[in-house]
C-alpha cells in the first residue's frame, strides 16, 4: 500500500514482517516491523500517513508509527481468527476488520485497542470490508450469502442482514457518493442496496446466467456494471434497478473484470476467451473488435486515470497496454512475472504501472513507450525477503552524462551500468523506436532488428527488462552493459 503522499510503500509478508520502503529510491526504510507471529495478510496507511495498520493470521492486529516503524501501541489480543481484511477509516480514528470466522472488529487507530465488542453476525468467513466515503457506514459481504452494513460510530448492525442472496457474496462496493451499495453474487444476481437505511432498493438485479464475477459503479453513480461466468457484461440503472438494454455480447467465455473509463462513456473487460473488449455505455456496443494478444485469460483490466490507455494482465504472465481510441496495443508485452498475472492497475501519476503476480511479486513498470535513462529511474532491489516475494517501487529521476547520444539502455538497477555509446546501434530510427526485447529464442533485439545479446533458457523469464521500473528484491538477472563492445567495435574484446 502506498502512503497518502506517495513517498512510502509498505508490505505484508509470509515471513511475519512489515517493511517500509522508500518510493523515490526503492530502499528499505528502517529494519523490518517485527511483531507478528504468523502471515501478514493486510496492511493499510492512515489517511494521514502517520499510522500503519496490520492484520495478521495470527489473529491480531497492530498499529505503527509510520516515520519510526515503532509500534504505537499493544497488538490487539481479543481477535478469534486469521484477519483477511482490513480497512482505515476516512478521518483515521477507526481500524475495522474482518476474518475468516466471520467476525467484525472495531479498533481504535490510536492504540490499537478493540472499541466495543466484536460485530457478530457473519456465520462464514468475511470476503470483503469497506467503509463508507463519509466513514459512518462498514459494508461486509460473506460466504454466509449475506451482505451487512454496520454503523461504524457504534459498532452496530444497521438493520437486518441483506438475506437476498443465495450463493457466496464475492463482492461488495459503495457508489461514490455512499449512497448506494452493490453486490454481485454467485447466485447470479446483482443486487443494489441504500446505504443509508441499510434497505435493498427493490429486487434482485437478474439476467445473468453464470456467478457474477465482478461489480463496478460508474463515476456519476447512474450506472452499475457486472461482468459474469455467463460471458456477458450488463448495465443497470442504479435509479430503477432495471438493465440498460440487452447483454452486451462479444465475449466467448466468462468475464472476469470489468472498468469504467474515468468520464464514465465506456467500459473495458477482460475475460477467459483471452481478450480485452471496449463497450459504448451510451449504446451498448463493442468499440471496435476484441483486442487481441494474450494467450490466456485476462484477469484484470483498468483505465489509466486520464482514460487514454488500458492496462490489462493476464495467465499468460505477461501485461499489456492498450489504446484506448484505436483499440491497438501500445508496444510490445511487458514480460518478467513467472507466473499468471493477478491485479493490474496504473499509479496515479499515469507514469507507471503496478502489477501482482501468482509468482508472489509485486512489479511497478514504465507506463511510457520509447523512455531513455534519463527519463528512467533509479532502481535499488537490495531488499530481500526469506519468502521469496518481490516488491516494485517507483523511483525519481537521476542525473546522466550528457553525451553527443541521451538515448541509453539499460538492463540494471544500477544506472552506471546503462550502454551509452549506443550511436551505431540505433543509427537510423526514429526516438520511439529506440525499444529492446527478448524475443522467444532467447535474443535480445532492438531497432530494425539489431541483436544486443543473447539469454540463456534459465534466466529468461524473470530477466531484468528495461520497461522494468524496479522490483524488490531482484527479479533476475542484471547486465553490466558499460563496458559492451558492440557492432563493429566488438573487435575490441579481442584486441584487449
Amino acid at each position: 500500500s502506498f502512503s497518502p503522499d506517495g513517498s512510502r510503500i509498505v508490505t505484508g509478508s509470509h515471513d511475519k514482517t512489515v517493511r517500509l520502503w522508500d518510493a523515490a529510491t526503492g530502499k528499505q526504510v528502517g529494519e523490518p516491523l517485527l511483531g507478528h507471529t504468523f502471515f501478514v495478510f493486510s496492511v493499510s496507511f492512515s489517511p494521514d500517513g502517520t499510522r500503519i495498520a496490520t492484520g495478521s493470521r495470527d489473529c491480531t492486529v497492530r498499529l505503527w508509527d509510520a516515520a519510526t516503524g515503532q509500534p504505537v501501541a499493544e497488538p490487539s489480543q481479543e481477535l478469534t481468527n486469521s484477519i483477511t481484511s482490513v480497512s482505515l477509516s476516512p478521518d483515521g480514528t477507526r481500524i475495522a476488520t474482518g476474518s475468516w470466522d466471520g467476525t467484525v472488529r472495531l479498533l481504535d487507530a490510536a492504540t490499537g485497542q478493540p472499541v466495543g465488542e466484536p460485530l457478530l453476525g457473519h456465520t462464514g468467513r468475511v470476503y470483503s470490508i469497506s467503509f463508507s466515503p463519509d466513514g459512518t457506514r462498514i459494508a461486509t459481504c460473506s460466504a454466509d450469502k449475506t451482505v451487512r452494513l454496520w454503523d461504524a460510530g457504534k459498532g452496530q448492525l444497521v438493520g437486518e442482514p441483506f438475506c437476498g442472496h443465495t450463493g457466496e457474496v464475492n463482492s461488495v462496493s459503495f457508489s461514490l457518493d455512499g449512497t448506494r451499495l452493490a453486490s454481485g453474487s454467485h447466485d447470479k444476481t446483482v443486487r443494489l442496496w441504500d446505504a443509508g437505511t441499510g434497505r435493498p432498493v427493490g429486487g434482485p438485479l437478474e439476467g445473468h446466467t453464470g456467478r457474477v464475477w465482478s461489480v463496478s459503479f460508474s463515476p456519476d453513480g447512474t450506472r452499475i456494471a457486472s461482468g459474469s461466468a455467463d460471458n456477458t457484461l450488463r448495465l443497470w440503472d442504479v435509479a430503477t434497478g432495471q438493465p440498460v438494454g440487452e447483454p452486451l455480447l462479444g465475449h466467448t467465455d466468462e468475464v472476469n473484470s470489468v472498468s469504467f473509463s474515468p468520464d464514465g462513456t465506456r467500459i473495458v473487460t477482460g475475460s477467459d476467451d483471452n481478450t480485452v473488449w471496449l463497450w459504448d455505455v451510451g449504446t451498448g456496443r463493442p468499440v471496435g473488435g476484441p483486442l487481441k494478444g494474450h494467450t490466456h485469460r485476462v484477469n484484470s483490466v483498468s483505465f489509466s486515470p486520464d482514460g487514454t490507455r488500458i492496462v490489462s494482465g493476464s495467465d499468460d504472465k505477461t501485461i499489456r497496454l492498450w489504446d484506448a481510441a484505436t483499440g491497438q496495443p501500445i508496444g510490445q508485452p511487458l514480460r518478467g512475472h513467472t507466473s499468471r498475472v493477478g491485479s493490474v492497475s496504473f499509479c496515479s501519476d499515469e507514469t507507471r504501472i503496478v502489477s501482482q503476480s501468482w509468482d508472489r511479486t509485486v512489479r511497478v513498470w514504465y507506463a511510457a513507450i520509447g523512455k531513455s535513462l534519463q527519463d528512467h529511474t533509479e532502481e535499488d532491489c537490495s531488499a530481500s525477503s526469506p519468502h521469496g516475494s518481490c516488491i516494485s517501487h517507483p523511483t525519481a529521476a537521476i542525473p546522466t552524462p550528457n553525451t553527443a547520444n541521451d538515448d541509453f539502455i539499460s538492463f540494471s538497477s544500477n544506472s552506471t551500468h546503462a550502454l551509452h555509446d549506443t550511436t551505431e546501434l540505433l543509427a537510423g530510427t526514429a526516438h520511439d523506436d529506440h525499444m529492446f526485447f527478448l524475443e522467444d529464442d532467447g535474443w535480445v533485439m532492438g531497432p530494425n532488428r539489431r541483436l544486443l545479446f543473447w539469454v540463456p533458457p534459465a534466466s529468461r523469464e524473470p530477466f531484468y527488462n528495461p520497461w522494468t521500473a524496479l522490483v524488490i528484491p531482484r527479479g533476475g538477472p542484471e547486465l553490466d552493459l558499460s563496458r559492451m563492445a558492440h557492432g563493429t567495435r566488438w573487435q575490441r574484446c579481442y584486441e584487449e
